[in-house]
């Protein structure tokens, strides 16, 4: 699990945090916008890096980061448990945090309906 917190385009909504839906897909393909996105914003491409490794690596080897990677500070993917909500925050400087949203007083949900087998990674 990961919330993208890079920001290139203003929010003017008061609550929201990190990027919104969407709004990552301009990270992974190279546009008119990217380019000057590019060129304008100084996180842009680290960040859009990151995004392109964690989705070619879940691609090439089901896991979103394999060993250790420089790009992500060394950190390692938080393998997602319902009783302890951790998740990768991607931006210019990556972190493992906890309990987005309080989502943790919603594990009920998951707990009730969620059926073995499961894949997550």
């Amino acid at each position: 699990m990961y919330m993208l917190g890079y920001r290139y385009v203003p929010h003017f909504i008061p609550g929201i945090e990190g990027a919104a839906h969407g709004e990552d897909l301009f990270l992974y393909w190279d546009t008119f916008i990217t380019k000057v996105s590019k060129l304008i914003f100084n996180g842009y491409r680290p960040v859009s890096k990151k995004m392109v490794r964690v989705l070619s690596n879940f691609v090439k080897y089901k896991k979103p980061l394999v060993g250790h990677d420089k790009l992500f500070e060394n950190l390692k993917w938080p393998k997602f448990e319902s009783k302890r909500l951790q998740y990768m925050w991607i931006d210019e400087e990556s972190a493992v945090l906890s309990d987005p949203r309080n989502y943790s007083t919603k594990r009920v949900v998951w707990d009730k309906h969620a059926r073995e087998p499961l894949s997550i990674y």
